[in-house]
C-alpha cells in the first residue's frame, strides 16, 4: 500500500530519506570516479551480468508480486527455472528476444498507465508509481515532466549515481578521445557520434517491440525456450 505523502507517515518516511541521504552525501563526494575505476566497474558488470540479471529477477519479479513482469512471464510459460535454462542455453539478449516475442515486455503508453497490458488473455494493470527496484531504498527522487501524459516520480539514490557516472565518464573519454584522433584527419566528431547512434534498430527488433500479443501457448512457448526439448 503507498502511503500518501501528506500524511504523517508519509512526512516521516521522506525526513528519514532525507536524513539517510545527506549522512551518505559526504562520503559519495569524497570518492570521485575515476577512468581507472570506471573501467573496473564496466569489467566487473560484464563479466557478472548474465548472473545479475538472473539474481534481479528472481529477487524484483518473481519474488514480488507487484511487478507486471511477473504474470506475463508465467503467461508465457516461463517460471524461474525456465529463465535460468534459457540463458544458459541462448545468452542473455537472445533470451530476451524471445521473451519480448512471447509478449513479455511493456510499450511506452503500457509503462506510463495509459493503456492495460493485454497478452492474449492475459490483462495487468500497471501503476506507474510502483515500478522502481523494489530492493532499492531511495535517497531522493525525481519526477518527468508530464508532457506527454501524468508526471510519475521515479526514486533514485548515491549508488544509482555512481553506476551512471560509470557510464557517462566512460562514454566522455571515449569521445574525447575519438575528437583528438580524428581532428587531425579532418573529420569532425560530432557527425560520427551522432551518425553512429541514429542508426536503425535491427529488423528483428522492430518485430519484438511491435509485437502485441504472445501467439503461443505456454506449453508452445516453453519448448521454444527450451530448443524445442520436451520436459520429463
Amino acid at each position: 500500500m503507498t502511503v500518501p505523502r501528506s500524511s504523517p507517515a508519509g512526512l516521516l518516511s521522506e525526513a528519514f530519506t532525507a536524513t539517510r541521504f545527506l549522512v551518505r552525501l559526504p562520503r559519495f563526494l569524497r570518492r570521485p570516479l575515476d577512468r581507472v575505476e570506471a573501467e573496473r566497474t564496466l569489467r566487473r558488470r560484464l563479466a557478472r551480468r548474465e548472473a545479475d540479471f538472473l539474481d534481479l529477477t528472481r529477487r524484483a519479479v518473481y519474488e514480488h508480486r507487484e511487478s507486471p513482469y511477473r504474470p506475463l512471464l508465467r503467461a508465457a510459460g516461463c517460471e524461474y527455472g525456465d529463465l535460468v535454462h534459457l540463458v544458459a542455453e541462448d545468452g542473455l539478449e537472445t533470451g530476451l528476444r524471445t521473451l519480448a516475442r512471447q509478449g513479455v515486455y511493456l510499450t511506452l503508453d503500457e509503462l506510463r498507465g495509459r493503456r492495460p497490458v493485454t497478452r492474449g488473455q492475459t490483462e495487468v494493470a500497471v501503476n506507474p508509481g510502483r515500478l522502481g527496484n523494489p530492493l532499492v531504498w531511495p535517497g531522493f527522487s525525481i519526477r518527468s515532466s508530464g508532457s506527454r501524459g501524468t508526471s510519475t516520480g521515479l526514486g533514485l539514490n548515491l549508488s544509482f549515481v555512481r553506476e551512471l557516472g560509470v557510464n557517462y565518464g566512460l562514454a566522455i573519454a571515449t569521445l574525447g578521445a575519438a575528437a583528438a584522433g580524428t581532428t587531425r584527419s579532418g573529420a569532425s566528431p560530432a557527425a560520427r557520434h551522432s551518425t553512429r547512434y541514429s542508426a536503425s534498430p535491427p529488423s528483428e527488433c522492430r518485430r519484438c517491440a511491435g509485437s502485441s500479443k504472445s501467439t503461443r501457448s505456454a506449453p508452445a512457448c516453453r519448448r521454444a525456450m527450451h530448443g524445442a526439448r520436451a520436459r520429463s
